[in-house]
């Protein structure tokens, strides 16, 4: 039996509700099949296996690679099932004149994305040919934060390449006077200009009437001769013609990419767009006429390729553009997961920026290094089980937990816990899960790459649906696996072509949420939208129930009216209190009216310091929720200091603060008590890494 999953979290259902179609041959492709038997599924043309996830009870996940560049896997692929032969379609009938290759926007996005890969694995992994030095995850973020680059074009292979010393130079020195050898060709040639002739020749004057040799010659007084013509059309020069043609196929799709960023502020794509026109003016050359193409890229140097000097510079710029085709060819039909390792990266720089915040609760045991693999298999660079972590969440509570980011598959999850096991039926990518005294909370990561061959009409259903379809399988997660609590999902999107995706967080009946980030596909971007990124993480760790969108991003033009008295006792800002709520207890406190305030650029993190801070003056013991039990002995803190705390918090957040203070705020005494807590702070975790090491 076997299932097609159009989304991964459908396994869910396809086998608690045993929902989905058996229905393999003749249907379109989709990117993932659940063999539910114990039948093999093969590559009908390689005849190799494909990339497989295990889940319990003997069932599997096998991922499919998309379409190829070019050839007969861009159209359709051909899958084993024991005996049988089965043609997944990658397009309707309707649609065969679509090719994957022109689809621009996803193009664009697929060399970034491969591009930061690269550049990442290179850079960060510290890989070359005699050495491979892994740095720790701590390193490699710092090194993402720390990449001072003020160039707003992305690096990339052609950049090297378009530097003037480096290609152009030796191709037009090349191509100015080619190398040429001397072959023995068969001609006309007048008698007293005839140097050699052999056999052939002969022969032909042989069958000519006449006696003798100027008879034979006829009027034009010429026979058949050996001559030696100089010839172009060598190994050599077909391979110098064709790195100007992938140098021209590698600058147009660099400038492609970034069109929007203006020449004059970008040295890069100055020289990228120089390197362009240069590359187009050698095969122009009446000297170059003559040399043909290559069919396949030349894989092995000859003599001249290697010692000649001008021609090495070629050959090694080369092999570095073959190389990066074979690599940009291979992993465009595994472009998920390819992504998927992209997310990995992602979500790793999520997780250390937030350990790193002031408001976080996270200590990391130990360190991991970053283990990747020297080439991807099957689209893959990551070894198993290389995620940072695990972590101690909320150490000076009474009832700690502790936090892992890992694989989704059956080998990390047993090794782990068995009693993890089960999780394997989310399918998810990644998965978050924290170990509580009481529970295990889980929150599993989607890695989603729409596929580049959709139509239009296509990929917007792919979109609307993952919400719904999601929530729903979460449920019936939660209905089968009662020693989990799965309340949220997370999906990284790459949206390329930047589709519309709605998600309201929250399905109020079943209290399941999804969070939805839009991934970046350059990691510079990423420090950018850090804060925003973090919030599935922040709501995941503090244990809060998702909150619904509106409450999340108000509208600015509603309005609360606020009283000193209320003000006064409820500036505690708990859970139960509304951004709209906050925003006017600030500006009132705030000694304005009116205050510009957009509540899309708050830091969560921020929002959680409000709540954290105790203006209340009582001790109170924790009703419900996790940390129930637990006493909380508030700050006694004045009116005015209150004062303080609210105009601090809106500097903080943005907000504009009257210059004049009140009369009866003693600033000193604030920043006093503000000092004294940061102290306490900084010895708590002081004291943290001390205990750890």
């Amino acid at each position: 039996m076997f299932y097609k999953l159009t989304y991964p979290w459908e396994s869910i259902s396809s086998i608690i509700k045993n929902k989905g179609t058996t229905q393999i041959a003749n249907n379109l492709w989709c990117f993932q099949i659940m063999n539910v038997g114990t039948h093999r599924i093969s590559n009908a043309s390689t005849g190799e296996s494909f990339p497989t996830k295990k889940l319990k009870d003997h069932k599997e996940i096998l991922e499919l690679p998309g379409p190829s560049i070019k050839g007969d896997s861009s159209r359709q692929i051909k899958i084993n099932i024991e005996e049988n032969t089965h043609d997944l379609e990658f397009f309707e009938t309707a649609e065969s004149s679509i090719e994957p290759q022109n689809n621009k926007s996803f193009e664009i996005f697929f060399d970034k994305i491969l591009d930061n890969l690269l550049s990442i694995f290179r850079e960060g992994l510290k890989v070359d040919k005699t050495n491979k030095q892994n740095v720790y995850w701590e390193e490699l973020i710092d090194l993402i934060d720390g990449k001072k680059d003020d160039d707003p074009a992305k690096y990339a292979l052609v950049v090297d390449l378009s530097r003037p010393l480096e290609l152009t130079l030796p191709i037009n020195l090349i191509t100015d006077k080619p190398k040429h050898v001397l072959r023995r060709i068969y001609g006309q040639e007048r008698l007293n200009k005839v140097r050699e002739v052999d056999v052939k020749c002969i022969i032909d004057l042989s069958r000519r009437p006449g006696s003798v040799v100027v008879e034979k010659a006829g009027k034009t007084q010429s026979i058949m001769a050996v001559k030696r013509a100089g010839d172009i059309n060598i190994l050599e020069n077909r391979v110098t013609k064709h790195c100007c043609n992938l140098v021209n196929k590698a600058a147009t799709r660099y400038l492609d990419a970034h069109t929007h960023i203006d020449t004059e502020s970008s040295r890069r794509k100055k020289d990228v767009e120089r390197l362009l026109v240069e590359s187009k003016i050698p095969l122009r050359k009446k000297t170059f006429q003559g040399v043909s193409s290559l069919n396949q890229p030349c894989r092995m140097p000859n003599y001249t390729l290697m010692q000649n000097p001008e021609y090495h510079k070629v050959w090694q710029a080369y092999s570095k553009l073959v190389k990066n085709e074979d690599i940009r060819a291979d992993l465009w039909k595994w472009n998920r997961r390819m992504w998927t390792d992209y997310c990995a990266l992602f979500l790793s720089y999520t997780l250390l920026s937030y350990k790193k915040s002031p408001d976080s609760s996270l200590i990391e045991i130990g360190k991991k290094t970053v283990y990747g693999k020297r080439n991807h298999v099957e689209g893959s660079s990551f070894f198993p089980d290389v995620f940072p972590g695990p972590f101690i969440l909320d150490p000076d509570s009474s009832s700690t937990s502790t936090l892992y980011f890992i694989d989704c598959n059956y080998e990390s999850l047993k090794k782990l816990d068995d009693s993890l096991i089960p999780l394997t039926l989310l399918n998810a990518d990644y998965l978050f899960i924290i170990i509580h005294k009481d529970k295990k909370f889980i929150l599993p990561v989607y890695c989603i790459l729409t596929p580049n061959h959709f139509s239009k009409d296509e990929h917007i259903e792919y979109l609307s649906s993952m919400d719904s379809t999601l929530k729903e399988n979460i449920s019936y997660f939660n209905e089968n696996e009662k020693n989990f609590s799965c309340k949220q999902g997370w999906i990284l999107l790459g949206n390329w072509a930047k589709g519309k995706v709605v998600s309201d967080k929250k399905d109020s009946e079943n209290k399941i949420g999804s969070f939805l980030s839009d991934v970046p596909p350059d990691f510079r971007d990423w420090q950018n939208s850090i804060e925003m990124h973090q919030e599935p993480l922040i709501n995941f760790c503090t244990f809060e129930e998702i909150v619904v969108a509106e409450e999340i991003v108000p509208e600015i033009e509603v309005t609360h009216s606020i009283t000193r008295a209320s003000s006064i006792s409820e500036l505690t800002l708990g859970k139960d209190k509304s951004c709209m709520e906050i925003e006017n207890t600030l500006r009132f406190w705030a000694g304005q009216d009116k205050l510009e305030f957009n509540w899309n650029s708050v830091h969560a993190n921020v929002l959680i310091k409000i709540k954290a801070i105790g203006l209340t003056d009582v001790t109170r013991t924790i009703e419900s929720g996790s940390k129930k039990g637990k006493v909380v002995t508030e700050y006694e803190i004045s009116p005015e200091l209150r004062l303080g705390i609210a105009r601090e918090l809106a500097l903080e957040m943005g907000l504009l603060v009257p210059a004049s203070s009140p009369t009866n705020w003693d600033e000193e005494r604030w920043r006093k008590h503000w000092d004294d807590q940061r102290l306490a702070h900084q010895k708590r975790h002081k004291q943290k890494n001390v205990d750890r090491d």
